[in-house]
């Protein structure tokens, strides 16, 4: 079947609907940060509840993490489920503040 055959076949009643393409904002794009990011030493520490005990632990999430980002630099933070990627950037960010070491 050609495009033309299957576009007559389409039933009166159903309506092809074009995705609307969204404009794009780029309000929110600044010049590149003239800063250098650097981290030492972080560690963060938590208390958890054992699902096998249901006692609470203090739990090590993050341990002597150093790192840098320059500007202009893509940074990608890669690691498994629960490896503590989201509790480091939490740290950088300061939306964590019960962190050990330098930022």
């Amino acid at each position: 079947m050609s495009t033309l055959d299957q576009d007559q076949a389409v039933p009166d009643h159903f309506v092809q609907i074009e995705t609307p393409k969204p404009d794009l904002d780029t309000s929110f794009v600044s010049e590149t940060p003239k800063f250098t990011l650097q981290w030492r030493n972080l560690s963060l520490k938590a208390t958890v509840i054992n699902p096998r005990t249901k006692q609470a632990e203090e739990k090590v999430i993050l341990s002597n993490v150093s790192g840098t980002a320059k500007p202009g630099e893509l940074l990608v933070i890669m690691g498994p489920s629960g490896a503590g990627k989201s509790s480091l950037l939490d740290c950088i960010s300061g939306r964590n503040k019960a962190v050990e070491g330098e930022i």
